[in-house]
């Protein structure tokens, strides 16, 4: 099932109850901003980002139907971004700027007084094919909302992002906070706080294997010898898919002994990360001065690299973490690192302790979480469907959505996700470990 872990730590049965407690605290309070008017505690702006004009067409006509479904707030202002149509792919940290960019020009200086989330829709999704063209912020998954209208269905990744940071507005200075949209994070943020200056980052304990295809966040020496707690941290460096060997050197083990570190040694992994007004007129700036662009900018590796006191510009000339490398992707990082070097912009983590981090990136994940993991936590595996089929022709660990199975000799194996489907003749079989 894939490269690494699925989720990361694999949590225990005490462990489970407490997400779960948590996720029902985080799903209270978000059906509480369903009906109101006004948005005071929750996003003034929520940002989604698209490949093109088309996808972007086709989000603005979900958005409104959810709204119209009470499944997400209308108190806040959803907008949809796409990239630019006079550039190449600029990658999410190109398509940050853009948004900052419109956002300029929409609002102006008001935005010194707003929270903004920005939500990268995922793209064409290539390796989770069965949502291309849908994006994976619409996604969905295998839960839905108590108490939403009679009109409302499953839960997309965006409802559950909303639910996953219910708290972060009411704890964050005005800025961007950035999140994408194939991962769900487990984790308790009630006394959570975003308020320094710079970038500030959550970070979730894994292992050095997962570490490897992932961000890996350094602390400062002094730091790991605290109480771990829900306030920031200094971080001296940020690792971008680090080696084994490149995480031992930098120092990013949180506890070494001495010992020989194994595949079970935490790190600090990234998820996502928020940025203030500050930052957000630098990297606009720097945007203007440099666009076209003409190359990919990953919102991770190249905004976050250049940050900290042992930041190193080793990564200028890597073309393992980008899509189509060019001589100009090395020139844009080095422009970026002194741009954000020379202001000074710190960077800090917050280290969440426990968390969960579930990653939702491939179609193996896709069938290991929706089959076996989410009913970990109360997720059911049948959902807004039908089935008329004899059960024993229905495997346990098969995920059915929105479906209507009405023939009782369709048979589903084991680890299937059967979508938006109707099977109404006889003898139709899904094999295992498929999507349908």
């Amino acid at each position: 099932q894939g490269t690494f872990l699925l989720m990361e730590p694999e949590p225990d049965s005490e462990a489970i109850a407490f997400y779960t407690k948590v996720h029902q605290r985080k799903l209270h309070d978000y059906e509480g901003f369903l009906n109101r008017s006004e948005c005071a505690g929750f996003w003034d702006v929520i940002v989604l980002t698209a490949i093109d004009d088309a996808q972007r067409t086709y989000y603005e006509h979900v958005l409104k139907d959810k709204a119209n479904a009470n499944e997400i707030p209308r108190c806040s202002e959803y907008i949809v971004i796409s990239d630019p149509k006079d550039d190449d792919k600029v990658g999410c940290g190109g398509s940050t700027m853009e948004v900052l960019d419109v956002l300029d020009k929409r609002y102006g200086s008001r935005l010194d007084s707003m929270k903004v989330l920005l939500l990268h829709a995922g793209g064409y999704s290539k390796r989770l094919p069965n949502h291309s063209t849908s994006g994976k912020i619409f996604a969905t998954i295998p839960h839905s909302l108590p108490r939403a209208s009679s009109r409302s269905g499953c839960c997309t990744m965006l409802e559950m992002k909303l639910i996953m940071l219910v708290d972060m507005p009411r704890h964050m200075a005005p800025g961007v906070f950035l999140a994408c949209s194939d991962d769900i994070e487990f984790f308790e943020s009630d006394g959570i706080r975003l308020d320094d200056p710079g970038f500030i980052a959550l970070a979730h304990p894994g292992s050095i294997k997962v570490g490897m295809s992932h961000g890996v966040f350094v602390l400062d020496p002094k730091a790991k010898d605290a109480p771990f707690s829900m306030s920031s941290l200094p971080c001296v460096q940020f690792l971008h898919k680090p080696s084994r060997e490149v995480m031992v050197g930098a120092g990013a083990l949180l506890h070494p002994n001495g010992k020989e570190p194994s595949s079970e040694a935490e790190i600090f992994l990234d998820s996502c990360f928020y940025f203030d007004r500050n930052v957000e007129k630098i990297l606009l700036d720097f945007y203007r001065h440099h666009r076209p662009l003409r190359a990919e900018i990953d919102a991770y590796g190249d905004f976050l690299q250049p940050l900290g006191s042992k930041a190193v510009p080793s990564y200028f000339t890597n073309p393992k973490n980008v899509g189509v490398y060019t001589p100009r992707v090395a020139e844009l990082r080095e422009l970026l690192f002194h741009a954000l070097q020379t202001n000074q912009v710190p960077l800090s983590v917050v280290p969440l302790i426990p968390s969960l981090f579930i990653h939702i990136g491939t179609c193996d994940e896709y069938m290991a979480h929706f089959c076996d993991n989410f009913a970990k936590f109360g997720f059911p595996r049948k959902v807004l469907s039908t089935v008329q089929a004899d059960s024993e022709h229905l495997d346990p660990h098969s995920c059915l959505i929105h479906s209507a199975l009405t023939a009782p000799s369709v048979t589903v194996a084991q680890g299937s996700v059967i979508e938006h489907c109707s099977l109404n003749y006889s003898d139709i079989s899904i094999g295992k470990y498929c999507v349908s």
